[in-house]
């Protein structure tokens, strides 16, 4: 709820207007004389239709939504494993940086993955 006074919102107040309206024009329909003594059951009958209605059609949740977290994506995953792909598998130019000049091991590939895993 962003627009609250004193913890509760707009709704609360357009109701009490509805009914003190309400009750104060009900109040000068029974004083008056003759048939328009009756115009009190519609006054009295918008009234209970505004209540409904903004009782059953919210304009905003009870609940204020959740906080979402921030979703990290890697956007590089599939470029950083074809580089692996196709300078691990016969010691290309990453196994003179990982500091071997050997022919490729397990510890190799390893290195290459953790020097392409920023």
């Amino acid at each position: 709820m962003a627009n609250t006074v004193l913890e509760v919102g707009n709704g609360v107040f357009i109701l009490a207007v509805v009914w003190i309206a309400a009750l104060v024009v009900g109040a000068m329909l029974l004083r008056a004389s003759g048939s328009s003594k009756f115009a009190v059951i519609p006054v009295f009958l918008l009234a209970l239709i505004i209540t409904l209605v903004l009782v059953f059609f919210p304009r905003s949740p009870e609940i204020p939504p959740a906080f979402n977290e921030i979703e990290i994506v890697d956007t590089l995953f599939i470029g950083r494993y074809v580089l692996l792909a196709v300078c691990a598998p016969k010691g290309g130019p990453l196994l003179r940086w990982c500091g071997t000049d050997k022919h490729v091991s397990c510890h190799s590939f390893w290195a290459v993955t953790r020097a392409l895993s920023f």
